[in-house]
């Protein structure tokens, strides 16, 4: 009995298992169940259910994948089930065909496009539209009037992405450039905020100084005088062309190379709203030069002579030696550096765009010194039909501060600074009056506070292009590129007639 209950179940569990009849195994283990068999009910089920799990992920998918904007389909996507090992690619007509269960995920991936997960449900036909990867941009490169792939290109170009660029919070990005591409140098003339930089991409090749590389921004040159009042945030690529081939397009201009800026642009989809902060303290370098104290500094006087600390009695050179300023906490400080960014994007296959609005704050390590910018940008991009457009727009507001570096001229503080002794402080007993030192030299500490040197600059840069792509010959398009970049300087110096200079004009009011 046991044996013939046994071989009953073996064939309809054969049945149902390739032909999948629920009525069967209803009538079945109705007949198995009212023998009392129950063991061998319980065995069956379990193999029914293992059966179905089985059978449910053979089910077979079909379906196409597109390019989301001209809905060609894409050859060669990468399918796969996520956590399986079954994979897939499409034709040369972007058709695939796949076996999975109606609750597995399918992941397509594909080169310069972002990816994508769909749940396949009860789906046998499905649809996937995938759009672009602008963050993939590095892919290409961006010659002048053109896009081309970085392996077709036979030009020596770098590309530096943004996520490069956010990691170095300077105010002026050409500093940002250092040492990010081979063949690049980049020398910073100073370590205050917004300073320049000097580059240098193909050698000296003038004695007269214009060795400057040729900046291009959204297809607008743009002069290297400044940059202060730009947003790194907003740019997507930098793309450095070094060789003749890269530069030919620009003529004599691309002669010292070229260095090609793409700001960022809106791409398909919901609106996405990104904020980024940042906050960072910068502290000035130790002195490695170990300087002396003030009883040191005052024995060395006296054992020389003809010092002005020798013309002092023994009870006033002993006061000095109860004083040890250190002049250099005086006129450094820790710098501060704080930005927030704020940016929206997405659009339409009609229209897409991005918005953004910055705020950079900051001070050096030298009083006094720092740069404030506000900038904003809008970039929009459009088609209709074989019509296309572009608008892309900056703005940006700096106030920059700094002081003089020379180390030629005592005035200069940070100059100035090395020549002060320790036994000698800044102030008078009243806390307000500024010292005139024994040695003669100015005060440090007076020559930044009574000087000032600023300079504001507004900056704008703006393009705009039409494109007409021509129906009936395939890739031949008609572009017109409009632009233009605005700068407004103002310097202001300021010399009061409290500091060394001030007291040296004529009447001694300062200028």
């Amino acid at each position: 009995m046991n044996n013939k209950i046994i071989n009953v179940f073996l064939s309809v569990n054969f049945y149902v298992l390739h032909k999948c009849v629920l009525k069967t195994i209803v009538l079945t283990n109705y007949f198995i169940f009212m023998k009392k068999k129950l063991p061998y009910f319980f065995l069956f089920l379990f193999l029914c259910l293992a059966n179905f799990s089985i059978f449910a992920q053979s089910n077979t998918i079909t379906g196409k994948v597109i390019d989301a904007i001209d809905e060609q389909g894409l050859v060669g996507v990468n399918i796969k089930i996520k956590n399986g090992t079954v994979a897939t690619t499409t034709d040369v007509e972007g058709n695939f065909k796949i076996n999975a269960a109606t609750d597995a995920i399918l992941i397509f991936s594909y080169v310069g496009y972002e990816n994508k997960e769909i749940i396949v449900k009860n789906q046998d036909f499905i649809t996937i539209a995938m759009s672009s990867d602008n963050r993939l941009l590095g892919d290409v490169v961006v010659t002048g009037y053109g896009l081309q792939n970085k392996r077709e290109s036979s030009g020596s170009v770098a590309v530096i992405k943004d996520e490069k660029i956010k990691q170095v919070p300077l105010a002026s990005f050409d500093q940002i450039l250092q040492g990010q591409a081979p063949g690049l140098l980049v020398i910073s003339n100073s370590g205050q905020p917004g300073q320049s930089a000097q580059v240098r991409l193909r050698g000296i090749s003038s004695i007269s100084g214009a060795n400057s590389p040729l900046y291009i921004l959204d297809g607008v040159q743009i002069t290297p005088a400044n940059f202060t009042s730009l947003n790194p945030e907003d740019f997507e690529t930098i793309n450095i062309l070094k060789d003749a081939t890269a530069t030919a397009i620009y003529g004599s201009r691309g002669a010292n190379g070229v260095i090609v800026i793409n700001s960022k642009k809106g791409k398909v989809g919901k609106m996405k709203i990104e904020y980024s902060g940042l906050y960072g303290t910068t502290d000035y370098p130790t002195n490695p030069i170990a300087l002396t104290n003030s009883s040191e500094k005052i024995d060395y006087e006296i054992r020389r002579g003809g010092t002005p600390i020798t013309k002092l009695s023994k009870e006033e050179q002993d006061k000095l030696r109860n004083i040890n300023t250190d002049w250099e906490s005086l006129v450094f400080q820790q710098g501060v550096t704080n930005q927030h960014q704020l940016s929206l994007s997405g659009g339409t296959e009609a229209l897409t765009y991005y918005v953004s609005g910055n705020l950079f704050n900051q001070s050096g390590t030298v009083r006094t010194t720092g740069v404030e910018r506000y900038t904003g940008r809008v970039n929009l991009q459009g088609k209709q039909g074989d019509f296309s457009f572009g608008v892309s727009t900056s703005i940006g507001f700096s106030d920059y501060q700094f002081v003089a570096e020379s180390d030629r001229n005592l005035s200069s503080p940070l100059n100035g600074l090395r020549w002060a002794n320790p036994y000698e402080t800044p102030y008078e007993a009243d806390g307000k009056t500024y010292t005139n030192l024994r040695s003669g030299f100015p005060n440090p500490l007076r020559e930044i506070l009574e000087r000032k040197r600023q300079i504001n600059e507004l900056k704008g840069v703006g393009s705009i292009f039409l494109q007409y792509q021509i129906p009936f010959i395939k890739g031949l398009s008609l572009r017109t590129n409009w632009g233009t970049d605005y700068e407004n300087w103002d310097r202001t110096t300021y010399v009061s007639r409290l500091s060394s200079g001030g007291i040296a004009t004529q009447g001694k009011n300062g200028s």
